[in-house]
């Protein structure tokens, strides 16, 4: 009955139709429960924040569909997953209905078409999801390849093998602060934001920073003014409408001293940083790690809780390393020059991965990729454009009018030009992307799981599995 074909059971060795159905409610009802989960733990760190911890013990402050609002995103995320798990097996059943044979391009193939599920996310984010699934995809290959080679490969093979992941989280660090610096409009307005906030700087002062090495000029009496706000005292930081350089008296207008800005700043990121990697940590116990928590909870809370410190301790000497680089700069030189940011983001990058465990560091290269290419690419492919002087909302001179530009200078993509032949073919270029990227993953997932990332497999193993 193995090969049977009817009408109200679809096989595919042995499973029935039946089960890839219980797949995709499955897969929609646990992403959905996901994403409401994580939604709601933010929510509960902002309220301790903000110490309304009666909140905490409300329905309606937690629930409340305008306190957290996620139905959207968790229907979207949610028919995305179910697709694409139940879709994976019910691909494979047609593949074996059509050919009567059970083949691994099957598989690669029922992974492509199951990547299909990536319409269900909105148009800005699948270029995400896409780069993302692109450098998992090209991961796996590696692994393969560094199994497959190890014993033929010689000493300096060898050692990039080992390090690849440092190499790889440094030049995307290297590259995402240069443009979160000189070319924000190449970075989602998301993780933007997610940069600006982590560190110190506000968005006037890295539009200034970025006017001086554009060479365009600065609104001398807003900006001043600015500072003068943030200090809480009279202060003249410019006088130029083209500073050479922006000073530390500007970048950090609050604290006149540069070490002691420098150690608030980084026990500031790490209070910061804290409650946000102990609720992501608490999910991932709960979802991924239910089992040994059970079983060994004091082991598995040591290390979680362990792995929570070392995260917030890399984070934090990470932005204050760049907040040092930054003042020895100006200390010692007397022009800036855009790339050194670059370099910036390397030495602070190098210097602070070594806080995390080897196996988060390969998963950190790997967050921070897909992100770098982007914004690489977009660069690299973008017809250089003449500066333009920035409008006077850009630069303000009060903390509102700053909440305002922070807003409003949001970068954002440009708007899209006339639609091309060429245009049109690379609209879905990214989908035809991450459709490739879930057909390697697929066929590594059936043959040779050993080379997918654990976070890859478990993610995978938790959704698709019956």
């Amino acid at each position: 009955m193995g090969n049977q074909i009817s009408v109200s059971s679809l096989v595919v060795r042995t499973v029935p139709l039946e089960v890839h159905l219980r797949r995709f409610l499955r897969a929609f009802a646990l992403a959905y429960g996901v994403r409401t989960s994580f939604s709601v733990a933010l929510h509960i760190v902002e309220l301790v924040k903000h110490r309304q911890y009666a909140s905490l013990f409300s329905m309606k402050k937690l629930f409340a569909e305008d306190e957290v609002v996620v139905r959207v995103s968790a229907i979207r995320l949610a028919c995305f997953f179910a697709f694409f798990s139940g879709g994976l097996g019910l691909f494979r059943a047609l593949l074996h209905t059509l050919t009567l044979k059970e083949s691994s391009s099957h598989v690669a193939v029922a992974g492509f078409l199951s990547g299909l599920a990536i319409f269900f996310q909105e148009r800005d984010d699948r270029k995400t999801w896409a780069l993302y699934l692109a450098v998992r995809a090209a991961q796996c290959v590696w692994t393969h390849f560094k199994k497959t080679s190890r014993r033929t490969a010689g000493r300096a093979l060898g050692f990039v093998m080992d390090y690849a992941d440092v190499l790889l989280f440094c030049l995307s660090c290297a590259q995402l602060l240069y443009a979160f610096v000189m070319r924000p409009d190449t970075l989602p307005p998301s993780y933007y934001s997610f940069l600006k906030n982590t560190g110190s700087l506000s968005s006037t002062v890295l539009q200034a920073v970025k006017n001086s090495n554009d060479k365009v000029p600065i609104d001398v009496e807003a900006f001043n003014s600015f500072c003068s706000k943030r200090s809480g005292k009279e202060m003249t930081p410019i006088c130029s409408a083209h500073p050479a350089i922006i000073p530390c008296s500007a970048l950090h207008p609050s604290s006149s001293s540069c070490l002691k800005h420098i150690i608030l700043l980084t026990l500031k990121t790490a209070l910061k940083v804290l409650p946000l990697y102990g609720s992501l940590s608490v999910i991932s116990l709960l979802l991924l790690k239910g089992g040994k928590l059970a079983s060994n909870p004091i082991q598995t809370l040591s290390s979680a809780l362990q792995s929570v410190l070392r995260s917030v301790a890399f984070i934090s000497s990470f932005v204050g390393l760049q907040q040092t680089l930054f003042c020895l700069h100006r200390k010692f030189f007397k022009e800036d020059s855009s790339r050194t940011y670059f370099f910036f983001g390397l030495i602070s990058s190098f210097c602070s991965i070594w806080l995390e465990e080897k196996g988060k560091r390969e998963e950190l290269a790997l967050y921070v990729l897909p992100r770098a290419l982007d914004s690489f690419l977009t660069i690299l492919l973008s017809k250089p454009s003449k500066p333009s002087s920035p409008s006077p909302s850009e630069v303000v001179a009060t903390e509102k009018a700053s909440e305002q530009v922070s807003n409003s200078s949001t970068p954002t993509k440009a708007s899209p030009e006339q639609p091309t032949p060429s245009s049109s073919v690379l609209k879905y270029s990214d989908s035809l992307v991450f459709c490739c990227a879930t057909s390697i993953l697929s066929y590594f997932y059936e043959y040779e799981k050993q080379s997918i990332s654990p976070v890859i497999l478990k993610t995978w193993d938790f959704f698709i599995k019956a």
